[in-house]
């Protein structure tokens, strides 16, 4: 074999080829196109199947360029930027390094971690596909903080399979947990939900859901999240058809291999059986959980004390709803007792009586029938193992609406959808990906939310995570021969550095590109 180099438009360019005769006559057969020639003493090349690479022809072998070689300022992407978007990667790159998140990150193994800390500025930064992943390097100050990723389409979905291993999962896992010890994160009250993953493509994982009463193609995704800000702690998948009911166990026991031992539970109708009951329980897990209205507990909850739910003594007010509350203490399963609460929502019955009367089939029904119906109107059942007021028991239970704002963090910004994922490997690299993004922009927003951050004006306080960063990435940085000059940043995103202690650079050396001991403005 050899190398064919070839110019065009004063470009180099190179294949590796081999003679073959055919009628007598050595033609030359294309066996590798390596692309442009970037570096020909150094058989540095690049093309679109592999990005930058090396090429050995003894061996015949491909591989990476040494660290010294990009560091020096070679960058060939497919037009050189001189304006880069710097502020929301920079500000990143920081926040990682200030949380002490990197010892999470470098377990993970791949054969490109710049790849790896760049897809999770991607994810932190952008909610569009992953498609979308090059071009947004190209125009990023990450193509210098991680010079060598590769963010092609192909390169993407390798590294997905990669870091999706279970080995990287419970790698990555393992080290979290360890470092939410550190930080004093309380996980042992904690609040568990699912929410599904409409997937149109057809592997194992992917099933047929019917889930409050929607039908779809789905995974379905279990995050647990710890009760305070909804920092998510860990998560895992099962097939679409699988109900939650039957996930709550097995959820639990894998949190114990990863030393959670929770003491408080919060969880949603789905999963109240009496299996789960007594799991917890013996457990030694408290939980306040609603009862769905086709389980025994809740109609001998209402049969025992709707006659006397609406009194005077029951009334309570939670937000800017009035609802009448029955507490009692009696049986939530065959071994063990817990307080029940029947609770009217009083504007719930009105909405629930607009829509009997609206039903097409109002006038089939007996009036034995629209009686039975109108007596639950706005009623549903809780229970608590733990003894709570009337007045504590719908703001612990709703302290749930944590892990709802979690997946809109993981869905809207962290790009947890759309699912395209065709292997249970990418599956997973995928969402070790969004779990890192989303516990990320959690942090940052529970900085932005906390009534003491030092700094924080009044006129500031509305700063959000979406907005932080959509300010910070306005701020450009020209790319000089020698160094990078970041630009003037905004009042905001100057607002957004004050609060977490992050500081804008004067300049940085190409040679430098993290920016360390660098001058500060």
């Amino acid at each position: 074999m050899f190398i064919v180099y070839k110019r065009q438009n004063g470009i180099d360019y190179a294949r590796v080829c081999v003679s073959r005769w055919k009628n007598g006559t050595s033609r030359q057969q294309t066996v590798h196109n390596l692309g442009r020639v970037i570096d020909r003493e150094r058989s540095i090349y690049k093309n679109r199947e592999r990005g930058i690479f090396t090429y050995d022809l003894a061996s015949d072998s491909f591989g990476i360029p040494e660290d010294d070689f990009v560091l020096n300022g070679a960058n060939i992407s497919r037009k050189e930027k001189l304006i880069v978007n710097f502020g929301d990667a920079w500000f990143i790159d920081q926040f990682i390094k200030k949380e002490g998140l990197d010892p999470i990150i470098q377990p993970i193994d791949c054969d490109n971690p710049d790849s790896l800390f760049s897809m999770i500025l991607y994810y932190v930064l952008e909610s569009a596909g992953n498609s979308h992943a090059q071009d947004w390097y190209e125009n990023s100050y990450a193509r210098f903080l991680y010079p060598r990723a590769d963010l092609a389409s192909q390169r993407v979905s390798e590294l997905l399979q990669q870091i999706g291993s279970e080995e990287n999962w419970r790698r990555f896992f393992k080290a979290y947990i360890l470092w939410l010890d550190h930080l004093g994160i309380d996980y042992r009250r904690i609040i568990i939900d699912s929410t599904g993953l409409p997937n149109s493509i057809h592997f194992p994982l992917t099933a047929v859901s019917s889930h409050n009463g929607k039908i779809s193609n789905e995974v379905r995704l279990i995050f647990v999240v710890e009760e305070e800000i909804g920092l998510p702690v860990f998560m895992r998948y099962v097939q679409g058809s699988i109900i939650d009911i039957s996930t709550l166990v097995q959820t639990l026991r894998e949190l114990e291999k990863y030393a959670v031992e929770p003491d408080l539970a919060l969880v949603d109708a789905g999963y109240y059986s009496e299996k789960n009951v007594n799991y917890l329980k013996d457990n030694g897990v408290e939980f306040v959980c609603r009862v769905q209205s086709n389980r025994i507990t809740y109609k001998k909850a209402i049969e025992e004390n709707r006659p006397l739910l609406e009194r005077p003594e029951n009334l309570v007010q939670y937000n800017n709803r009035l609802l009448y509350i029955k507490k009692s203490y009696a049986e939530i399963s065959s071994k063990y007792k817990g307080w029940i609460y029947v609770c009217k929502d009083i504007a719930r019955e009105a909405i629930e009586e607009d829509k009997l009367l609206n039903r097409n089939d109002l006038g089939q029904l007996s009036k034995e029938e629209i009686y039975d119906e109108l007596a639950v109107d706005g009623i549903f059942v809780m229970v608590s193992t733990n003894e709570l007021s009337k007045e504590e028991i719908l703001p612990v239970y709703y302290t749930r609406q944590e892990v709802e704002q979690t997946f809109d963090v993981a869905k809207n910004d962290a790009s947890l959808l759309p699912l395209r994922i065709q292997s249970e490997e990418n599956l997973r690299g995928h969402l070790l990906l969004v779990f890192i993004a989303t516990a990320i922009r959690k942090l940052i927003e529970k900085t932005l939310n906390d009534p003491s951050t030092k700094g924080m004006p009044k006129k500031g306080r509305k700063l959000n995570t979406g907005s932080l960063l959509q300010n910070l990435g306005y701020q450009h940085a020209k790319v000089f021969a020698d160094e990078i000059i970041p630009q003037e940043a905004n009042s905001k995103a100057n607002l957004g550095y004050r609060v977490f202690g992050i500081e804008s650079p004067l300049s940085i050396s190409l040679g430098n590109p993290s920016g360390k001991k660098n001058r500060e403005l």
